[in-house]
C-alpha cells in the first residue's frame, strides 16, 4: 500500500522523467506491490540509463540527499550499484543506474550480474 506522500512523490518523479523523455523502470518494493505483493513501501526505487544520469541529477538537484555514488562500501555490502537518493515529500527515492549493476555472491567472493 502506498501512502498519500508516496503517491505524490512517485507522481512528481514520473512527471519529471516523462517530461525529460527519460526511460525508467520501477523496481524493489514498488514493483512488488504493482505485481500484487501486500507489504509496506519503505522507499521508491527507480532505474535509469547511464546516459541520463546528468539530466536526472540536474532535474532533481533540490531533492538530492545523497549524490551519485557507488553503494559498494564494505565486505558485507551486497550491491555494486551506482545510485543517488532523493527525498521527495518526505519519501526516500533511490535512483539507480541500470547498466553494470551487480550483486555479490554469498560471502562476497564473487559477482553475478542482475538481469535487466
Amino acid at each position: 500500500m502506498l501512502s498519500i506522500n508516496q503517491k505524490e512523490a512517485l507522481a512528481l518523479v514520473v512527471e519529471k522523467l516523462t517530461q525529460l523523455g527519460i526511460e525508467y523502470q520501477a523496481t524493489g518494493g514498488l514493483a512488488a506491490i504493482a505485481h500484487g505483493a501486500k507489504r509496506p513501501l519503505y522507499d521508491i526505487d527507480i532505474d535509469i540509463h547511464e546516459k541520463d544520469v546528468d539530466a536526472v541529477r540536474s532535474a532533481f538537484k533540490e531533492y538530492i540527499v545523497e549524490d551519485w555514488n557507488n553503494e559498494l562500501d564494505g565486505p558485507d555490502d551486497e550491491f555494486d550499484i551506482w545510485m543517488m537518493t532523493l527525498e521527495v515529500n518526505g519519501v526516500p527515492v533511490d535512483i539507480s543506474q541500470i547498466e553494470g549493476c551487480r550483486m555479490r555472491t554469498k560471502g562476497g567472493n564473487g559477482y553475478r550480474s542482475q538481469a535487466r
